[in-house]
């Protein structure tokens, strides 16, 4: 048996551990903050490209040494108002989505129905879900948020009244608490609105 003196038994040790760390972090595919990525503006869908938005995006996604944004093919730009109108930016990492935010034109209902409709997949029934000041009505919590807003009046498109739902989704998070979650989620839900409300050439004020 080889004998190991005292003085190097530490060092070795250490070494051994930190290959280990290192063999961990690599085989889990986890970055560390030194390696995380910076959104941009520039590499942002149009519907999040605002500062507040771009604020939010890089502290609630997780870690990732690279992101992806797609979006809908600008079709979203009608002449005017119509009722086939959608827009949708997803976020990625490899294949995984990480967030996607997507807005669609809907026959204006009554707001409980949305919000039954938009949050049926919230986890616990619907726990820690609460309003905000938006739109005809606002709902937030730590995984997704949503706003349902005005866009036209009967008369202007066949069928009715039309309202925009837009709904924003968090599929992995970052490590901040709840509470900024939250907050990072309205203020990407209200800038996909804002957009959506401009895009779709809605007559209604927004109420945002």
């Amino acid at each position: 048996m080889i004998s190991i003196p005292k003085t190097y038994r530490a060092p070795i040790a250490l070494t051994v551990a930190a290959s280990l760390a290192v063999g961990i972090v690599y085989l889990s595919g986890i970055s560390t903050s030194e390696d995380r990525a910076t959104v941009k503006a520039a590499d942002s869908c149009s519907s999040l490209k605002t500062d507040r938005a771009i604020t939010a995006l890089n502290r609630a996604l997780p870690n990732r040494s690279e992101y992806s944004f797609d979006e809908d093919p600008e079709e979203a730009r009608p002449v005017e108002a119509t009722d086939t109108y959608s827009n949708s930016c997803f976020v990625r990492a490899d294949r995984d989505i990480l967030l996607s935010a997507r807005a669609r034109m809907m026959v204006a209902e009554p707001p409980n129905t949305w919000e039954e409709e938009v949050f049926k997949d919230v986890s616990s029934g619907g726990r820690r879900v609460t309003g905000f000041a938006a739109g005809i009505r606002g709902l937030a919590s730590p995984e997704k948020a949503a706003v349902f807003i005005p866009c036209v009046p009967k008369g202007e498109i066949p069928g009715g009244g039309y309202n925009l739902s837009v709904v924003v989704d968090l599929k992995e998070r970052g490590d901040v608490s709840d509470a900024k979650l939250r907050e990072d989620l309205i203020s990407l839900t209200l800038s996909a609105a804002n957009y959506a409300h401009k895009s779709s050439k809605c007559t209604l004020p927004s109420r945002i």
